[in-house]
């Protein structure tokens, strides 16, 4: 009687014939045996069933003349590339409704631009209260751009909101102050 396979023994088994179909079986088994090795069945059983068969439409596609060592299959499984013509199934979530223009979508990308290039000079993270003249004057700017008639120049839009920022960091260094004198 034959031992019961595990899942991952499975799939890597169905690998190894699949592999042994493209390059053939006498190439797969003198490069690595006749049974999949323990290393091969630990990596397989840690990829998805998506994984799996992008490496092996990404091998199939790659024109190579030989079986892939273990690292290369599994480069090929989970490299992200422009290549996933057909990405897996999601769920469609429609977006709320924004009530901003595109004034206000461009400060909230620069504001999260601004934190994470701050990151580790300033924390910005302490409440609401510190974070609070960064909206304003995040706000502010979205304004200034927003009655500004034509279209400010990049430069301009730059410039502007390197004073906002400088004006909302000097705030948030104020408070900061106030609390530690308090």
């Amino acid at each position: 009687m034959k031992p019961k396979q595990t899942p991952s023994q499975s799939r890597t088994s169905d690998l190894w014939r699949r592999f042994g179909g493209l390059f053939g079986a006498e190439a797969v088994t003198r490069k690595f045996g006749a049974v999949p090795p323990p290393e091969w069945v630990g990596v397989m059983g840690q990829l998805t069933d998506y994984q799996l068969e992008r490496g092996m439409r990404r091998l199939l596609h790659s024109g190579k003349a030989h079986v892939p060592a273990l690292p290369e299959f599994r480069r090929l499984c989970v490299m992200l590339a422009d290549d996933d013509l057909d990405p897996p199934d999601l769920p469609l979530l429609s977006a709320p409704a924004y009530p901003g223009d595109g004034w206000e979508i461009a400060s909230n990308r620069h504001l999260l631009s601004h934190i994470a290039h701050q990151a580790k000079k300033r924390v910005y993270y302490a409440g609401e209260r510190l974070t609070a003249p960064l909206v304003a004057y995040k706000k502010a700017w979205a304004q200034d751009m927003r009655e500004g008639g034509e279209s400010p120049s990049v430069a301009e839009q730059k410039r502007t909101w390197t004073e906002c920022m400088a004006r909302a960091d000097a705030a948030i260094d104020g408070l900061r102050e106030q609390a530690k004198a308090a």
